[in-house]
């Protein structure tokens, strides 16, 4: 079961939804939770924006390999939007010794744990 180890972000509109919810449970490692208003959830729009200023920069270079992304798909970090990277370089460098799917790693751009998302070009 390769895929109980990407992660999952668990979001709850209010809290009393999360204690019910969390009720006598505690998350796998890979997973993680916030409680946040509908306004939080509109807050997606700046990501959108800063997504698209990255697409249409034609000289992207990967922040691992440090050569140019030709390839219509590629990976940014969720935190900060300034990690780019090929899909394949995050995963060499996230795959520790005896792991087949890379499970965590740290953003080259703001050092944060956490996840990239995949961008697909067009």
């Amino acid at each position: 079961m390769p895929f109980c180890l990407l992660p999952l972000k668990i979001r709850f509109i209010s809290s009393q939804m999360q204690s019910l919810f969390f009720e006598g449970y505690r998350l796998p490692f890979q997973m993680t939770s916030s409680v946040g208003t509908i306004e939080d959830l509109i807050k997606g729009i700046w990501e959108d924006e800063a997504l698209k200023s990255i697409s249409n920069d034609t000289n992207k270079k990967c922040d691992i390999c440090e050569s140019g992304i030709q390839q219509t798909q590629y990976l940014v970090c969720t935190h900060c939007y300034h990690m780019i990277c090929h899909t394949l370089c995050l995963a060499k460098a996230w795959t520790k010794e005896l792991e087949l799917v890379p499970i965590q790693g740290h953003c080259t751009g703001c050092k944060k744990l956490g996840c990239s998302i995949i961008h697909e070009g067009q």
